[in-house]
């Protein structure tokens, strides 16, 4: 629009870099305007920016930090072999034919297992925070 807006035509000695001039000037004005009022960002849509998918606020992070230490605790305090399930299961996305393969037993004791250790962690947590086991 701009290009069609000139008034003079014969001043426009190259129409290609009159008409770059003019784009990089309309990205420099959006530039501002954008800094100024922010971009328009629809709250519908998911983030697709890692950086902002993955943000945590510094009370979140500390948060996040004192829970994986918790739950840390919690499975260090276990049985080595339902240690072993739950860490294959959680951490390493591991199935139950899987960790059952890794460590010799059948997909039925894997199953077993992960439920004896999520009931110990559960109750161990309930005891730690004072409810009722």
């Amino acid at each position: 629009m701009r290009f069609l807006r000139a008034d003079r035509d014969e001043l426009i000695r190259n129409p290609e870099a009159y008409l770059y001039t003019v784009a990089v000037n309309l990205l420099r004005e959006q530039f501002v305007l954008d800094r100024r009022w922010g971009t328009a960002v629809d709250a519908t849509e998911s983030p697709t920016d890692p950086a902002l998918v993955n943000f945590r606020t510094p009370e979140e992070e500390v948060d996040r930090e004192d829970r994986m230490a918790r739950i840390t605790a919690l499975i260090e305090a276990l049985p080595p072999k339902l240690q072993a399930v739950l860490i294959l299961q959680y951490r390493d996305g591991l199935t139950y034919q899987e960790i059952a393969e890794r460590i010799g037993v059948t997909t039925h004791t894997v199953k077993k297992y992960v439920m004896q250790g999520l009931a110990l962690c559960r109750h161990r947590l309930s005891r730690i925070e004072g409810r009722a086991p």
